[in-house]
């Protein structure tokens, strides 16, 4: 079994067999990067949806020379599958930190 940027690398312990797990977080900001291309950092930031991410939203951010922005995660108290998105934000363009 081969995955990528998983959640938690806890999940790789109830699997038995040949198991890798790859990190693409690199690949995704070089990407991003070329992306952005010469405009200008502040028209960009990085989200993080809790604190369990922030450290990682953070590295992103920095790797990338945007801002860093923090949100709290609401679930929708009638679906927990669903997420309450904030009222007063606003990004011109956003990558969420999941």
């Amino acid at each position: 079994m081969v995955t990528i940027d998983m959640h938690s690398s806890q999940v790789q312990g109830t699997f038995h067999g040949p198991f890798d797990h790859l990190i693409a977080e690199r690949l995704i900001l070089d990407g991003l990067k070329a992306e952005m291309g010469d405009r200008d950092p502040e028209l960009f930031a990085i989200v993080s949806p809790d604190t369990g991410r922030a450290k990682d939203a953070e590295r992103a951010a920095d790797i990338l020379g945007v801002r860093l922005r923090h949100l709290q995660k609401t679930r929708d108290p009638r679906d927990s599958s669903k997420l309450i998105r904030p009222k007063n934000y606003r990004a011109s363009k956003a990558v969420y930190a999941s």
